[in-house]
């Protein structure tokens, strides 16, 4: 196997990796928390949201993103030493 064409192939799973991580630190940034009914009120969740998390997310998601758009670029260009043969 070329060498290019492994690069690719571990980005590629390098990038959804962190396409589950991310989702994972997602998932994990919202807090809910339940208020009961009291006098004249009535009962609601309130959601917060962690900011770390948010921030770890958007790495993930922003790193995945370049990996693939690299990844796709290994793959649509040829290898300099293909290029030099034809």
């Amino acid at each position: 196997m070329k060498n290019w064409v492994l690069v690719a192939l571990i980005e590629i799973d390098l990038a959804i990796a962190l396409v589950v991580a991310g989702g994972f630190s997602w998932q994990h940034a919202a807090r809910h928390t339940e208020f009961a009914s009291g006098e004249g009120q009535v009962a609601f969740t309130a959601v917060r949201y962690v900011p770390s998390w948010l921030i770890l997310a958007s790495l993930l998601f922003t790193v995945a993103g370049l990996l693939v758009i690299d990844a796709a670029t290994r793959i649509r260009r040829r290898p300099p030493a293909l290029a030099k043969a034809s």
